[in-house]
């Protein structure tokens, strides 16, 4: 389980100290804040791209677990994460509340999902929950459609 929470670090921390608390040492440690996922530290700025680590470590064991998969991608965006989901055998229905991307499939709303009960092996939620007026109601919905022995992979932040 990852755990994600913030860590201020102001003003500068000498390299020999940096390096016992947190490993290697940036060249610019001015005033930044990290996010904390485990023992892992990486710049806010670097948020993308601890979850695309994440994400590439999951969808290697779900290939394994699923050679065969039916799989949504709720909330795709720009469709960053899509290089995961392309497999032969895996259908991919990418949807989002608008289409932002021309690989955008099915527009919808994440509390009315319109596909038939236990019909996904697989769905993605990336970074979309924190943005819904219900989320109970979204992972209701979510849970309606997935398969029961299916994976839900899932991203947020932290909220305190």
């Amino acid at each position: 389980m990852w755990v994600q929470s913030l860590v201020y670090l102001s003003g500068k921390l000498k390299k020999r100290q940096y390096s016992r608390r947190f490993g290697s040492h940036p060249k610019n440690l001015g005033s930044i804040v990290f996010m904390v996922f485990g023992r892992r530290m990486m710049h806010k700025n670097l948020n993308d791209l601890l979850i695309d680590e994440f994400l590439k470590a999951e969808f290697q064991k779900l290939h394994l677990a699923f050679p065969q998969a039916k799989t949504l991608d709720i909330g795709c965006g720009d469709m960053r994460y899509a290089k995961y989901l392309k497999s032969d055998g895996w259908v991919v229905i990418y949807s989002d509340h608008e289409k932002r991307a021309d690989g955008v499939t099915v527009m919808l709303d994440a509390h009315y999902l319109p596909f038939p009960d236990e019909y996904f092996d697989i769905v993605l939620m990336t970074e979309v929950l924190e943005h819904l007026h219900h989320p109970q109601l979204a992972l209701k919905e979510i849970s309606r459609v997935l398969k029961p022995n299916g994976s839900l992979v899932i991203t947020f932040p932290f909220i305190l």
